[in-house]
């Protein structure tokens, strides 16, 4: 005798777990068993009743868990502004472990997540670091938990611990300069410079600051110092004091080297520093491609009179290359948007 529907749909109620990132899935598949089945349309009308409540419940879970986090990620800063790092750093271990048990955000088979600080973070992950899934960003600030509670560490100079928690960073946001050179500040201390050296190559393609252009120019001054390439360690605070002339390390790092040498430091001529480049492994100006980027990402902002959208990518190409004309369509959508 064939089942009923509600024989059927008490059979699949009777397969919940409670848990609703292993429920969901059971229904979805139900509901696909069932499609075709005689009593489908009823079947398919409950099921998705019930996926419509487990979802909702599991939103309202996250917004809740969300809020929770937040408050005291805030919480672990106001410490830290107190001198307290004791409670700063237990507030912080209890919030990696309930990012290293949130299972809302599982990578499979047809999308990835991640964690971005920034738009434009996201934009980049989709643009240079296709994997043929869908890049999704979470709703939980899993980097910044893992980045905030690595540097307490570093503090406490638990290098081993940091490393591990900062790697974790690295995986929700592999394209952050904060993240990527608090990771590479552990290989400089244990002595690890060649690694420190590759660590820096390999989040240079991605910077979309002037301030973390700047700083990977002076990480690079520094490795350069400690091999005695004197040249290229000028070259690199010259570049560094490009973008960032305030920059007081590389300022103080430009001075130790004129007395090292006894040289005035001066940016080498285009084909010398292109020369210094390819034979020291570091590039002579930021990535094109994100600057290529955020011009058409600007434009189209533009076209849409989105002009918040397009402030912000002219701001980026214009910390990044100086062009005076960017630098005009940014005063002019500081004016459209004021």
């Amino acid at each position: 005798m064939q089942q009923t529907a509600d024989e059927i749909l008490r059979q699949i109620r009777e397969g919940f777990t409670g848990d609703t990132e292993k429920d969901i899935p059971y229904l979805q598949e139900k509901m696909e068993t069932y499609r075709k089945h005689e009593q489908g349309e009823e079947i398919l009308r409950e099921c998705s009743r019930l996926l419509y409540d487990m979802s909702s419940g599991r939103e309202e879970m996250k917004r809740e868990q969300l809020m929770e986090v937040q408050k005291h990620m805030q919480e672990v800063r106001t410490y830290i502004a107190q001198g307290d790092r004791e409670s700063a750093l237990r507030l912080s271990e209890q919030l990696v472990m309930r990012a290293d048990n949130n299972k809302f955000y599982n990578d499979n088979a047809a999308c990835e997540y991640y964690s971005f600080s920034e738009f434009f973070e996201e934009i980049m992950v989709k643009e240079f670091m296709q994997t043929g899934r869908e890049v999704i960003k979470a709703d939980f600030p899993f980097a910044d938990i893992y980045y905030q509670h690595g540097l307490l560490l570093m503090e406490q100079n638990n290098l081993s611990a940091a490393r591990g928690v900062l790697e974790k960073a690295r995986r929700w946001n592999p394209v952050s300069a904060p993240i990527a050179f608090a990771y590479m500040d552990i290989f400089r201390v244990t002595g690890e410079m060649e690694e420190y050296a590759e660590l820096n190559r390999s989040i240079f393609p991605y910077l979309y600051k002037a301030d973390d252009v700047a700083g990977c120019y002076c990480n690079f001054a520094g490795y350069f110092a400690e091999k005695q390439e004197w040249q290229a360690a000028l070259a690199c605070c010259q570049l560094s004091l490009q973008f960032a002339p305030d920059n007081t390390v590389a300022q103080s790092l430009m001075k130790e080297l004129q007395n090292k040498t006894g040289k005035t430091a001066k940016m080498p001529a285009k084909k010398e520093l292109e020369r210094l480049a390819a034979k020291n492994g570091f590039a002579c100006a930021p990535n094109g491609d994100i600057v290529n980027l955020a011009v058409g990402m600007g434009e189209q902002f533009m076209n849409r009179q989105m002009f918040d959208g397009a402030l912000y990518c002219f701001e980026i190409v214009h910390g990044l290359t100086r062009d005076e004309k960017i630098g005009e369509l940014v005063k002019q959508m500081k004016i459209l948007v004021s």
